[in-house]
């Protein structure tokens, strides 16, 4: 018996190469912010209300790291000039002065890796080294 023969599809010579790998959106570069992580979240399938509270926290992100004393269009920082020196600082605020929850400042972070990860392509390489919010000690009843 001779061995088995692949299938004609399978050819080594019809196969297309890809342009892009699988996974990645480039959003266009001209949309404003918030129109790139709908386009990158919509890639993605993520849910309309994650998109909402992925949103928030960007916008939460930026109005921390606004430029105090400046008016206007001016004072807001673009989030590729900022880095995870900033995040850390934003987290660490978030433990400390805002005194949120472990779960809340971990969804924050999420966002913001998502941010920078998948919509402006600039993963972000340091560690993030944030006042971790803790846990409430579990008070037995």
């Amino acid at each position: 018996m001779s061995s088995p023969e692949q299938p004609r599809f399978l050819s080594p010579s019809t196969r297309q190469k890809r342009q892009r790998p699988l996974g990645r959106l480039q959003p266009n570069p001209k949309l404003p912010l918030r129109q790139q992580v709908h386009e990158v979240m919509r890639f993605f399938h993520y849910s309309s209300r994650t998109e909402e509270a992925y949103w928030q926290w960007v916008v939460r992100f930026l109005r921390f790291h606004k430029r105090p004393g400046v008016a206007g269009a001016t004072a807001w920082r673009h989030p590729k000039d900022l880095g995870a020196a900033a995040v850390t600082a934003y987290l660490t605020h978030l433990a400390t002065a805002g005194r949120v929850a472990a779960a809340t400042q971990n969804q924050a972070l999420n966002a913001l890796l998502f941010l920078y990860g998948r919509v402006l392509e600039q993963p972000l390489t340091a560690r993030i080294n944030a006042v971790r919010a803790s846990r409430p000690a579990r008070v037995p009843a």
